[in-house]
């Protein structure tokens, strides 16, 4: 155990909440309804393009131009673009509250709450998404000691002034005792920015190899691998 306790800032979608594979789930659908052909390449362009609108300075209208911007490299013509936006928004808002937890994350938040850590929350979602994803998962929100959504900072993920503002609010001023922990390169290069240390999880966006590249302290299957990994993670902090 640590002499001062552990703060774990987690990434919600694809790391704490399965919603990266719930929703892809719906692709084949979203493509046959719009008459897009699932071209290997297209959707390899499609990711990279998505994940590079999911960074930089925050906006209000971030998800509204992601989907036409995707709509558009589809080939869709203005119109089609409209009623996909339409169209995506609906299914989102049918089954959003259907996101479960990825196995073990609530269980993890437990083991961590009971050994003593502090537990955040750091999303590119708005603080509307955050609400409506967590709005029949009440005991992890008890869980945590607080969050911020793209709503509360000026620059996105892989910049890390959402981590450093949660490590404002929380007293951390000694990096070391922080663990960013997130599915996408940009988590990790936030945490290291900040000077955290970094878990890099293979249940979202990244590959173990991407995960790897982006310099992430530890790479694991899955959040619920924490508690096994926790000797591990706590000498890392005690380190040098």
């Amino acid at each position: 155990m640590l002499s001062e306790p552990a703060l774990f800032v987690f990434d919600v979608d694809g790391c704490i909440l399965d919603s990266f594979n719930y929703f892809m789930s719906f692709l084949p659908r979203i493509l046959q309804r719009f008459k897009v052909s699932p071209d290997p390449a297209l959707m390899a362009q499609l990711r990279e393009e998505i994940i590079g609108l999911l960074s930089g300075k925050s906006s209000p209208a971030l998800i509204t131009k992601l989907v036409l911007h995707s709509a558009k490299s589809m080939g869709l013509g203005p119109w089609r673009r409209f009623k996909f936006l339409v169209y995506l928004g609906k299914l989102y808002k049918e089954n959003v509250r259907s996101v479960g937890f990825v196995p073990g994350a609530l269980e993890t938040a437990r083991f961590l709450k009971e050994r003593g850590c502090k537990l955040a929350a750091f999303t590119t979602g708005s603080s509307k998404t955050f609400t409506a994803l967590f709005h029949d998962k009440q005991e992890f929100i008890t869980l945590l000691d607080t969050w911020v959504t793209r709503d509360q900072v000026t620059r996105m993920k892989p910049d890390p002034e959402g981590l450093l503002l949660i490590m404002k609010r929380l007293g951390k001023k000694n990096p070391r005792r922080v663990v960013m922990v997130g599915d996408m390169h940009h988590d990790v290069a936030a945490g290291i920015a900040a000077g955290t240390i970094t878990i890099g999880v293979k249940t979202g966006v990244c590959s173990d190899a991407e995960l790897k590249a982006a310099g992430a302290s530890f790479v694991l299957d899955s959040v619920k691998d924490i508690p096994s990994h926790i000797a591990r993670i706590e000498a890392l902090m005690e380190g040098p």
